[in-house]
């Protein structure tokens, strides 16, 4: 017979055991995400610089890209920023920048970051308990080295601001915000990445469809090509079944077997 004694304490030791690698194995999801996530900004800038013939990527095409996702570009026009005239400044600098080599010709050497990039990049690494995107735009405004950052600190942004976006808005008891771990039930709309859909298609698609700005619209599309797919949408399920179905044809009447599809979003981050 089993001594109760020794049953309470077995399990309660397997119960704190189970709690402790649950929370480290959550640790190391998150760690993988955010490096994912940054993989794919990396790509996104990357991609930017060989369209106009640069062979180092810089700070500005990391803050074109940061500025061009739709989180950070939404959640900055709702707090009077002009999110198209700071993109529009990032462009000119970045046509100051001579081309290497023609936009159109594949790349022939390996691309070079810049000291400024990797210092923004481990910056906002630093900054763990924000969102990656978060983390970007604040590295970029604590460092002013960019003409976005420079922008955004003399536009009201510092270390304060945040996406807020529905899922984190969540007010804890000693009425500060804080990311909770519980998200509204919406539906995605997701894209998915093909051999036979034109990049400039797609473009369009996410402008006709979605109306995305086009420094929006070749964010979303490049994070498709380069993730494999992406959100592209989140609604109820009626007004995310209707979009997606009207992508489809649209996509269909421009001759591209573009897949989209309608996801549930999940419960937690951690289903």
């Amino acid at each position: 017979m089993v001594d109760p004694v020794v049953l309470l304490l077995t399990t309660g030791v397997a119960s704190i055991v189970g709690t402790a690698v649950a929370g480290v194995a959550r640790k190391v999801l998150v760690r993988r995400r955010r490096l994912a996530e940054l993989q794919v900004l990396f790509l996104v800038a990357a991609t930017e610089a060989q369209r106009r013939g640069h062979r180092v990527v810089d700070g500005e095409h990391l803050a074109w890209a940061a500025l061009a996702a739709p989180p950070v570009s939404r959640s900055l026009r709702e707090r009077g920023v002009r999110v198209a005239e700071l993109l529009a400044g990032v462009e000119v600098k970045l046509a100051q920048v001579p081309a290497e080599e023609p936009a159109e010709e594949p790349a022939s050497r390996p691309f070079g970051f810049s000291a400024l990039f990797g210092r923004l990049t481990r910056q906002a690494l630093h900054r763990r308990e924000r969102p990656l995107l978060e983390a970007v735009v604040l590295a970029l405004v604590e460092d002013r080295s960019t003409f976005a950052g420079q922008g955004l600190a003399e536009r009201g942004i510092d270390h304060l601001w945040s996406l807020d976006l529905p899922p984190f808005a969540v007010e804890s008891t000693r009425g500060r915000p804080y990311r909770g771990n519980v998200v509204p039930v919406t539906t995605h709309v997701v894209f998915w990445n093909d051999a036979k859909s034109t990049m400039d298609g797609v473009i369009a698609i996410l402008s006709e469809v979605f109306a995305m700005s086009q420094p929006e619209a070749r964010y979303v599309m490049l994070l498709v090509h380069h993730a494999g797919r992406a959100i592209v949408h989140s609604a109820d399920e009626a007004e995310a079944t209707s979009l997606a179905e009207r992508a489809t044809a649209t996509a269909r009447q421009r001759g591209m077997p573009l897949r989209v599809t309608v996801a549930r979003a999940r419960a937690s981050w951690w289903d």
